[in-house]
């Protein structure tokens, strides 16, 4: 019965709680994410059967269609701003981003063309970065210009997966 019904088990106990608020995990440091990394290779190999040894990145990438830990983290902070772009989103977000078009000092700017949103400054080094307001708009003027100008949330989720794993691939 396991066998049968093993990778709807492990992606609702395991890959669910891995995506349950991940955006609050953006920046983190690369030995936390080595081992959120490790646990989903883990339930990689529990749902294909896997040996321990044996290279999971294409398994992971061509089988499954899971994008890396920290890829994933990006693809929720950039479909949150997908959303508060098309002001679907609750109403605390409302402020969380300006556009480089609307401030007078940058409207002249070739960013303010491309559709870009000013990313504030940070004044501390540690945790600064890592906030929705400054990692929100950073992560969203790195997306191409076509992908950020999708219509539906269905076209901009399947196009930012594979653009994200193109990225995954290539390390940009």
């Amino acid at each position: 019965m396991l066998t049968k019904h093993v990778h709807t088990l492990v992606h609702a106990f395991i890959a669910s709680l891995i995506d349950y608020c991940n955006a609050l995990l953006y920046g983190i440091t690369d030995g936390v994410i080595r081992r959120l990394q490790s646990v989903l290779h883990a339930a990689v190999r529990l749902i294909t059967g896997i040996r321990r040894y044996e290279h999971i990145t294409p398994t992971l990438h061509d089988t499954l269609h899971w994008l890396p830990i920290s890829q994933r983290f990006t693809f929720k902070i950039a479909l949150m701003m997908f959303e508060r772009s098309r002001s679907r989103c609750p109403k605390y977000f409302g402020d969380v981003y300006t556009p480089v078009h609307t401030v007078a000092a940058h409207s002249r700017l070739r960013s303010a063309d491309h559709g870009e949103l000013v990313v504030p400054r940070v004044w501390s080094t540690r945790f600064g970065s890592r906030s929705f307001r400054v990692c929100g708009p950073t992560i969203w003027n790195k997306l191409p210009q076509d992908l950020r100008s999708t219509d539906t949330r269905e076209q901009f989720q399947s196009s930012l997966k594979c653009w994200l794993f193109e990225c995954a691939s290539d390390r940009c």
